[in-house]
């Protein structure tokens, strides 16, 4: 993994922005994925448990690192959100339900983003759930993004 120049990152609203994918060993599934899409560009740094990859479009994937079974768990899409708190209002007014309330979320939007973070936006994201009990993300980049 070297080092990589990160483009902005303008996911259209609905669209989905961030696909987390829970795994076990971060070095091995950035290896793994970034080797079945040699187009995919990861941040050179894990953040915490997590580590992000850039894919082709405007969708980010973060590996999620988890010390029980990674398989049995499931992917989550984040979709984007440009009024989180709108968004989540509409939600439940259609019969879904706030599983995560609104937390903040750092934002890569340029250059490399684990070592140019601070310098950026910092997004917010929630979850919830359908009216069928499906967990779904919702993120909003922050203002003048996407």
């Amino acid at each position: 993994m070297g080092t990589s120049k990160w483009r902005t990152i303008r996911p259209a609203v609905g669209t989905p922005g961030l696909v987390e994918l829970p795994v076990t060993d971060l070095e091995r599934a950035t290896y793994f994925y970034t080797t079945l899409f040699p187009q995919w560009v990861p941040a050179e740094y894990a953040l915490g448990r997590s580590r992000l990859i850039e894919t082709a479009g405007d969708t980010l994937i973060a590996l999620e690192r988890h010390d029980d079974d990674a398989g049995l768990l499931k992917p989550l899409i984040y979709f984007s959100a440009h009024d989180l708190d709108a968004t989540l209002a509409r939600a439940t007014a259609a019969g879904g339900t706030v599983a995560a309330q609104i937390r903040p979320a750092p934002v890569p939007t340029s250059e490399h983003a684990m070592t140019t973070l601070g310098r950026h936006a910092v997004g917010r994201y929630a979850k919830i759930r359908d009216p069928d009990g499906t967990l779904v993300g919702l993120w909003d980049l922050g203002p003048g993004q996407g």
